[in-house]
């Protein structure tokens, strides 16, 4: 029997991943970033650096006390490791700094008792999985399946797009995994500046038959899903 199991967004909460805002910075400024974060703006425009130490202050004072709030209920609360986000990786196409690991649900999908680390789309997330690396451990080692999506190359051309519908092309699978609701055996998956239509399609070839992927495309194109609709 698995430790992980989670099937919509309603049931009730028994463990949580916490995310970690220490560190944080703004996404390297590169196509990727441009198309996910900020369309409307110039390379030059975008902001650099690390955030505020102030905002990270206080945002790891608030997610404490939301922390016993929710171990008060009961919950088993969990939180990825402290990561160097300023240090630089790269590829032969391209280099970038880290991003943070504040949002667990933007890097990691669960669908009963998978695992599964997305194809993100901003390059600054390309190694933010490495951060919760001891906990995926744990849950494989509870029975949970732990898959990771195909490393996007994230080259310039995929980050193409056209102004009116700002999506990443579908040169190969890319999409965060906010960009998707779970109503039990049936996501619902948006195309948008974070996921192009071939990532929904690698999903369902990963899920099979017992889980159904519904595309909602050309509705809105600003980053993720779970920030406009949830489902009660």
């Amino acid at each position: 029997m698995s430790g992980v199991w989670s099937c919509n967004e309603w049931d009730q909460l028994e463990e949580v991943i916490v995310g970690n805002p220490l560190g944080a910075r703004f996404p390297t400024p590169d196509r990727s970033t441009q198309l996910a974060e900020f369309p409307d703006r110039s390379l030059a425009e975008i902001p650099q650096g690390p955030f505020s130490q102030r905002i990270i202050e206080e945002t790891e004072e608030d997610l404490n006390e939301f922390i016993q709030v929710l171990e008060g209920l009961g919950v088993t609360v969990k939180r990825p490791d402290t990561w160097p986000h300023a240090a630089k990786y790269s590829t032969i196409h391209w280099e970038a700094e880290g991003y943070y690991n504040y949002c667990p649900r933007d890097v990691m999908l669960v669908i009963g008792d998978q695992i599964i680390e997305t194809p993100n789309v901003i390059r600054s997330r390309a190694q933010e999985t490495f951060s919760y690396r001891t906990l995926l451990l744990d849950y494989m080692k509870s029975g949970a399946k732990w898959y990771s999506a195909p490393k996007p190359m994230l080259l310039d051309s995929l980050f193409e797009y056209d102004p009116d519908k700002p999506t990443p092309r579908n040169d190969e699978p890319a999409f965060d995994a906010a960009n998707i609701l779970r109503f039990g055996e049936d996501l619902i998956y948006l195309v948008s500046a974070t996921g192009n239509e071939l990532g929904g399609q690698w999903l369902q070839t990963i899920l099979g038959e017992k889980f159904r992927v519904h595309f909602l495309k050309d509705v809105y194109y600003g980053s993720h899903i779970d920030s406009t609709f949830v489902a009660l």
